[in-house]
């Protein structure tokens, strides 16, 4: 700190005098972050439903919303204020999505997924897709048929390539304030809890009941050799 060429430095308080210029926080990671927040370029460069874009008549696509070219809105949908829908997503029938959600390129919901406020759902994030239920029958395996729901909660991140799939018979549901890493399965029929954390590969089974705060690392069993 005593050599640091930086304009100005956040620190505790412990640490302000080694500084010429503190930015003095009881947690300076968190306030790093706030800065940090000061300095981001949104991405988008578009206002409003594009020409290119297939929007059923029947949809509901507020004023504010911005939909791009290529993406898909059916019959039924609902699109809250200042939503924006990227290019090549998916909007089933029936979709319910709260203001100020985004939804990057290659999103899918499937038909009847709600979505809440403030959400953002990275690239490739599949919502709504039938769970995997089969049952053996006289002439191999029969699929189960899923007719539950999938719901989001609000302020809710999803990354990219992960996947929540609908309930067979109930509901599959991410609580408010929770954020799933790329490549996190949710399947169907599991509940969430409020502010809980999915760090990447974690697969989490049916009809499974996760806590709130709940904090989920996957690693790899590599073998030694």
């Amino acid at each position: 700190l005593a050599t640091t060429r930086a304009a100005a430095v956040i620190v505790d308080a412990a640490h302000a005098e080694a500084v010429e210029t503190a930015l003095v926080s009881d947690n300076p990671y968190l306030a790093m972050v706030r800065v940090a927040g000061a300095f981001v370029e949104p991405q988008g460069c578009l206002m409003g439903v594009s020409d290119l874009a297939y929007v059923h008549s029947n949809a509901q696509v507020h004023e504010t919303a911005t939909v791009y070219p290529f993406a898909f809105v059916a019959a039924g949908a609902r699109i809250g204020a200042g939503v924006r829908v990227f290019p090549h997503c998916y909007v089933g029938e029936k979709v319910e999505i709260g203001a100020d959600t985004t939804l990057y390129p290659g999103v899918t919901l499937m038909a009847g997924v709600r979505v809440g406020s403030g959400c953002i759902l990275h690239p490739g994030a599949v919502l709504g897709a039938d769970g995997f239920g089969y049952v053996p029958g006289p002439q191999g395996l029969i699929r189960v048929p899923q007719l539950g729901g999938c719901e989001v909660g609000d302020n809710v991140d999803v990354g990219a390539n992960t996947t929540v799939d609908r309930g067979s018979m109930g509901i599959t549901r991410l609580g408010d304030g929770v954020k799933l890493d790329n490549l996190v399965m949710i399947a169907h029929n599991v509940i969430v809890g409020s502010h809980s954390v999915l760090v990447g590969q974690v697969g989490v089974s049916g009809s499974t009941q996760v806590g709130s705060g709940v904090q989920m690392g996957a690693k790899p069993d590599w073998p030694d050799t």
